[in-house]
């Protein structure tokens, strides 16, 4: 069976809080000084890291116009939890603890208007760019995951 290597980020206007979820520049403490190492981040569930990067040029090009103008925070999603979502759908038996991809999805792009979820097969690759609700983004992980083996990037409407 062939599995596509994918990396996933998700843009909300900045200053969108999520219900549950804290935040944290992570602090390294040496000889009674503080030391930040990179940028915020937050984990969800225990497969999922988020961690705050600057929005890519490329996204923003890839926007509808009425989007382009929002001041995005952009969060990568790293962590096994959207493997272990891919491998169940192959079938295989997967113990999950705690939280799962549709609930990321639910808390992150429940929490905004306005959103960008962007898939990208073979971390590298965007075949098609569509607006869609919240509620259609979890069925398109699926399909580009299994079906399609292709990269997304779905905007709010």
């Amino acid at each position: 069976m062939k599995y596509v290597d994918a990396s996933f980020q998700i843009l909300t206007p900045r200053g969108t809080t999520f219900p549950g979820l804290d935040f944290q520049i992570p602090i390294f403490e040496w000889q009674g000084e503080e030391h930040p190492q990179g940028p915020s981040q937050c984990t969800f569930g225990a497969y999922f890291l988020l961690r705050e990067e600057p929005v890519q040029d490329y996204i923003i090009e890839m926007l509808s116009t009425d989007l382009r103008h929002i001041d995005w925070q952009c969060f990568s999603v790293a962590g096994d939890g959207l493997g272990r979502h891919r491998d169940s759908l192959y079938g295989e038996r997967v113990e999950w603890q705690g939280d799962g991809l549709p609930q990321l999805i639910d808390t992150i792009l429940g929490a905004a208007d306005e959103w960008v979820f962007v898939l990208e097969a073979n971390c590298d690759q965007i075949d098609r760019v569509i607006s869609c609700g919240p509620g259609d983004v979890l069925s398109l992980i699926e399909s580009a995951l299994v079906v399609k083996e292709e990269g997304f990037l779905a905007m709010s409407k």
